[in-house]
């Protein structure tokens, strides 16, 4: 009977390893699959794991309306601001909190922005479960996030060879596709419905918040422009939670130097930004992160002449995009 025990827990004990070796190939894989080679497309979140050490002084975390707003080349470039766009399709708080963990295993940013955009969702329970326990598990096995990347099994090589993001996860999109004049009309103007953050999704948020300020960064939520997920009555919510714990709140629909014109500045109908509607966001961001937080300017000190390079890239591969 001892021997039949014995050898019953060597097989389970193998069978534990090779999932474990099985499910750290394939994230790997994934992860590799992820990246997108040229320059605009590569919008890798990951790729900030691949920065040097502690480089990185401002980053952003939260949904596609993220890496389609904050432009991490002009604030370079305007202001010698070293940011990243840790942001992801469809995430929510929950995510955001383990985007956060895996950031300061590489590097300690001065100013975390967070996006309040997602906040709002009416989950249910059972979704929110799912979230909780997807994030907990992508945080150790990215394959059960980027598992969607396998149809990209062709690209591998080339994929393996873009080294880093250099727009560091910004996506810039060129096309133009207006908002509706309906909804242009309403856009931040009072309807009448209320509007409340839901308690767990408020709680994830404070965990956010306390996991950056642990680590001595700034906090600054913010709202991006969206036509879609946003409203007067989100912000108003918003400007009242953050007076009320004592946090930094910019809703950049508000901003009268930012202007979106819903007709030009948007690509999918007021749902994201487009190149033009981030480059004025992100040219107002860099003025108020200057402006309110202690940011270093990079620009001509040793160590961060590969910022610049890929600046030049950046603004040679959206001419041609554009060109065409």
């Amino acid at each position: 009977m001892y021997e039949n025990l014995k050898k019953y827990s060597f097989r389970i004990i193998l069978l534990l390893v090779l999932t474990l070796l099985l499910l750290m190939a394939s994230s790997w894989i994934c992860t590799v699959l992820y990246r997108n080679p040229g320059v605009l497309n590569n919008n890798d979140s990951l790729g900030i794991l691949r920065e040097p050490e502690n480089t990185i002084d401002v980053v952003a975390v939260g949904d596609s309306d993220v890496y389609s707003a904050v432009n991490t080349m002009i604030l370079w470039n305007k202001h010698g601001i070293t940011a990243y766009d840790w942001s992801e399709a469809g995430a929510k708080v929950y995510d955001c909190r383990y985007y956060l963990k895996h950031i300061w295993s590489r590097q300690t940013p001065r100013v975390v922005m967070i996006s309040v955009n997602s906040l709002f969702a009416d989950d249910s329970r059972t979704d929110i479960l799912d979230r909780k326990i997807r994030a907990a598990l992508t945080y150790r096995f990215p394959v059960f996030e980027y598992h969607k990347y396998w149809r990209k099994i062709k690209m591998f090589p080339d994929c393996l060879r873009s080294t880093h993001s250099v727009t560091r996860g910004f996506y810039p999109r060129v096309s133009v596709k207006a908002a509706p004049k309906k909804k242009i009309r309403r856009y931040m103007k009072p309807s009448g419905e209320s509007a409340a953050v839901p308690a767990e999704a408020e709680k994830e948020l404070m965990r956010c918040i306390k996991l950056a300020e642990a680590h001595g960064a700034k906090v600054l939520l913010i709202a991006v422009p969206c036509v879609k997920d946003w409203s007067y009555e989100r912000s108003e919510e918003m400007t009242h939670l953050a007076e009320e714990n004592g946090l930094d709140f910019l809703d950049l629909s508000l901003q009268p130097e930012v202007k979106i014109n819903w007709k030009k500045d948007t690509c999918d109908s007021g749902e994201h930004l487009n190149y033009r509607g981030a480059k004025k966001v992100s040219r107002f961001l860099g003025k108020y992160l200057k402006a309110h937080y202690d940011l270093p300017d990079h620009r001509n000190e040793n160590g961060f002449d590969r910022w610049e390079e890929d600046y030049i890239l950046y603004k040679k591969a959206l001419e041609e995009r554009l060109s065409h």
